[in-house]
């Protein structure tokens, strides 16, 4: 079996793209289509049809559109890309998505600019990363 399965729902035609071969990192797309699912969660954002704004100290959670199947014994880390921040203020919550999860993976956004800032259909918003977790043993 396979590490991990991915799955695309999203519109974008190819949600994830190599970021750093060398580290094995993946960019991540924003799907305002599957966003909407989340408008209660975070403050301070609010969709349109095709965009995102997150007001200033507001906090999103962004659909990917990707749901994913993850064995047992492995992890996927949600990075924050660097050139994102910054250029708009725009910062990537860092998280772990646990084995057998098997839903979308989300992003959780946070302005932390003194202005608005507007997410797109298709903006690259994250970099995941998949790695072999281990056990702390106490």
């Amino acid at each position: 079996m396979k590490p991990i399965k991915l799955t695309n729902k999203s519109v974008n035609s190819s949600p994830v793209r190599p970021e750093n071969v060398d580290f094995g990192g993946y960019e991540i797309m924003a799907d305002i289509i599957h966003s909407k699912d989340h408008q209660g969660k975070g403050y301070g954002w609010k969709i349109s049809d095709n965009e995102i704004t997150i007001e200033p100290n507001g906090l999103a959670f962004v659909g990917t559109g990707l749901y994913c199947d993850i064995a047992q014994g492995y992890e996927i880390e949600i990075r924050q890309i660097c050139w994102r921040m910054t250029k708009s203020g725009i910062l990537a919550i860092s998280d772990v998505v646990q084995a057998n999860h098997k839903g979308e993976i989300l992003v959780i956004l946070h302005n932390i600019s003194n202005k608005r800032q507007k997410i797109r259909q298709g903006d690259i918003i994250a970099e995941i990363v998949l790695r072999e977790a281990s056990r702390l043993e106490l």
